[in-house]
């Protein structure tokens, strides 16, 4: 599953925004063919990580993404703190716990909820 999570995450980042190097384009459309053929309720996550990314990227469609856990929420805290100290906008957070999830909700962050087994 994190290889998909990968995959969709350049193409969240990359191809879908409207940038991105040949490989990001590559994964891509790895991860589309890949998420796409899947389940449907798949398809759909991967749908809402793409509107999620569109509407948190920047006017040049440039975004930061980073994956979390409640294995690292400190570390979490951390760079969300000094992401907000600079005023960074353009970031998306995908959650890959209910735990995490529901702390950076409570936080006011608008996280994306991937589950992984043995984490939630």
């Amino acid at each position: 599953w994190l290889d998909q999570a990968v995959h969709a995450a350049s193409f969240a980042a990359g191809l879908a925004l409207g940038g991105g190097s040949a490989e990001t384009k590559e994964a891509g459309t790895h991860a589309r063919g890949t998420v796409m053929d899947a389940k449907p309720e798949v398809s759909g996550q991967l749908n809402a990580l793409l509107r999620l990314a569109d509407r948190r990227s920047d006017p040049q469609r440039r975004l930061v993404v980073s994956f979390v856990s409640s294995a690292y929420h400190e570390l979490c805290d951390h760079w969300l703190h000094h992401v907000h100290r600079h005023g960074l906008q353009h970031y998306l957070l995908v959650a890959f716990d209910a735990a995490q999830a529901a702390q950076l909700a409570a936080q006011g962050e608008e996280p994306h909820f991937e589950p992984m087994a043995g984490l939630s």
